[in-house]
């Protein structure tokens, strides 16, 4: 029984230090983030007692936002709850794809980019994906400088990097368990990821460049179709195998008929003749009666 009353009163003090420790955090949190926000005249809005806090707003030319997201663990039915910060870039990628490290590796893989690309630089890792629309535009877009940049925030501890161009949102992004309690250390990691931004800024007439890119890749596009896909989509190739008609002159004199009939198939109707000195009848005659009086004036 002594053992039972001890076990207990060992679990419900590290559960007391457990909720003391977490509210201390969470106030020193919220106290710095209060700090960065009132210094940089930024939005804050504190939702509950018990809820991170929210700061976005305009940060040295960027759209910038703090704010807790969640994470489903590998085991599913929980999630996880991790400090992000966002940096809305100015330019818009002529494709759409994504960057990603860590947790987000999944992330870019649900998007369903074809193409995935992997730098040859020494420094880049296995563990990182990048997929998009067309690795060839990536391949000239993703030079040392840019990709040396993204490396070393993804190579800080515990935290998961996200670069994302889709349509008019660019967006450079980390979620880590930092709850950035401290204000130079909240200050320092948003001007580095605001320095990695302007470096992957569009340059001057890069978009034109690398939408020249793009281009020719939908150029060089070759569809070969058979007779059967034409067949399902309603054409037929004509398989013509006859001769080329010649053109039949018509002597003067002659009567051109109105509707000549084809005796034999592929074979032009025989115009039938009159003399010039008679009056050409009214009426058609067929041609079988036609046939049976040359016989009777034969005889």
């Amino acid at each position: 029984m002594t053992i039972w009353l001890f076990l207990w009163g060992v679990l419900s003090a590290g559960l007391v230090f457990f909720t003391v420790w977490t509210l201390i955090i969470l106030f020193q949190q919220k106290k710095a983030w209060r700090q960065f926000a009132k210094k940089h005249k930024l939005r804050y809005r504190n939702s509950a007692l018990m809820n991170s806090p929210q700061v976005n707003g305009m940060y040295k030319g960027y759209a910038v936002g703090i704010f807790t997201s969640e994470h489903e663990t590998e085991r599913g039915g929980t999630s996880r709850k991790l400090t992000a910060i966002e940096v809305e870039m100015d330019s818009r990628m002529p494709i759409e794809g994504a960057i990603g490290s860590g947790g987000m590796v999944s992330i870019v893989q649900s998007l369903g980019y074809s193409d995935e690309f992997k730098p040859d630089y020494d420094f880049w890792s296995t563990e990182y994906l990048i997929r998009a629309q067309d690795r060839r535009v990536l391949d000239k877009y993703l030079d040392k400088d840019r990709a040396k940049a993204l490396v070393d925030l993804m190579k800080r501890k515990n935290t998961w990097v996200i670069f994302i161009f889709k349509g008019a949102d660019t967006v450079l992004r980390i979620d880590t368990p930092n709850p950035f309690d401290n204000l130079d250390n909240l200050t320092q990691t948003i001007d580095d990821m605001v320095e990695i931004a302007r470096l992957l800024e569009l340059r001057k007439c890069e978009s034109g460049n690398l939408t020249s890119v793009k281009m020719r890749k939908e150029a060089s596009i070759h569809v070969d179709v058979d007779d059967d896909d034409l067949a399902f989509i309603g054409l037929e190739l004509e398989d013509y195998e006859g001769t080329i008609q010649p053109d039949i002159y018509k002597d003067e004199g002659s009567v051109e008929l109105d509707d000549p009939v084809v005796a034999e198939e592929g074979k032009p109707a025989a115009v039938e003749k009159k003399p010039a000195a008679k009056k050409p009848s009214a009426k058609k005659k067929p041609a079988a009666k036609s046939v049976k009086a040359k016989t009777n004036k034969t005889k």
